[in-house]
């Protein structure tokens, strides 16, 4: 019996090599569900299903990591809360929330300088403190 690969049996393979497996076990799917190609074994099959579940669920966790600070290089850049929400399917106290809560972990754990931790929180206030004066004003979101 194999083994069953999970998310984290990837947590050190480079993102481009994950994006080259998982095209693989995808095209051994594909080629099977259609019967074209070569010929697949079910134990083929069932690897290539559990290996794309497992890939695509760790590629997905990498990419979320890495989202709050993409959300406040947008917000640095000028780009507004409203914006940012639109850009992740949120709404606007989803990512202010997120956002908040990333923070407070990385003090938490000591990831991040509390200098750089209390900017990040100015820049963050700053930004709904515009949304909210625009939406006080009969304007729905600041201008672009």
């Amino acid at each position: 019996m194999s083994t069953v690969p999970t998310p984290a049996a990837y947590h050190e393979i480079p993102r481009r090599e994950l994006l080259d497996q998982l095209a693989a076990a995808e095209l051994v799917l594909v080629d099977s569900r259609h019967g074209i190609g070569t010929p697949r074994t079910p134990t083929d099959v069932r690897q290539a299903a559990l290996g794309a579940l497992a890939i695509a669920r760790a590629l997905a966790a990498l990419l979320l990591r890495f989202e709050w600070v993409a959300q406040l290089d947008a917000l640095r850049a000028g780009a507004t809360l409203g914006e940012v929400a639109a850009a992740c399917g949120l709404d606007v106290d989803e990512v202010l929330a997120g956002l908040r809560s990333r923070l407070a972990g990385q003090v938490e754990h000591g990831v991040m300088p509390r200098e750089v931790v209390d900017e990040l929180h100015r820049l963050i206030d700053g930004a709904e403190l515009t949304r909210r004066l625009f939406e006080r004003h009969g304007n729905a979101a600041p201008p672009a």
